[in-house]
């Protein structure tokens, strides 16, 4: 815990008192992206069409029914600096995903250093073959 804390106490020494980022000249700017993921997302449709709103009902009405369409892992980054967001919706939770996601990021940021928090310490167990 103490290493995150450490982590987003230097994210905070890269803004100024105006709340804007310092970039750095004599070093690399250094990315610090927070990640979380979310496995087993229900991805769901509705069956039919949303009911327009009347005059005495000024809402969008929808009815409850819903069909399933499968599960979906949530795989999130936020750029701590920007607060951009960099998602990426998979069908698999797989440590290729998570790859996918690295290869993601070294395209946005080709410049620079970039440090990941993650928000889980179990790490990754994998039996693919991307790890070998």
């Amino acid at each position: 815990m103490h290493d995150v804390l450490v982590v987003y106490k230097q994210v905070s020494m890269q803004f100024d008192e105006n709340g804007k980022i310092i970039i750095p000249t004599d070093e690399p700017m250094v990315h610090t992206i927070s990640c979380d993921e979310k496995p087993g997302i229900q991805a769901i449709a509705t069956t039919g069409s949303d009911l327009r709103p009347t005059k005495e009902n000024g809402c969008v009405m929808r009815d409850a029914e819903y069909k399933r369409l499968g599960t979906l892992s949530l795989l999130a980054r936020i750029d701590l600096l920007t607060g951009k967001a960099i998602p990426i919706v998979s069908e698999t939770h797989k440590s290729s995903d998570f790859i996918n996601l690295l290869k993601k990021l070294n395209e946005k940021y080709p410049e620079g250093d970039i440090s990941v928090v993650e928000a889980q310490e179990a790490g990754v167990k994998s039996n693919d073959d991307c790890f070998s």
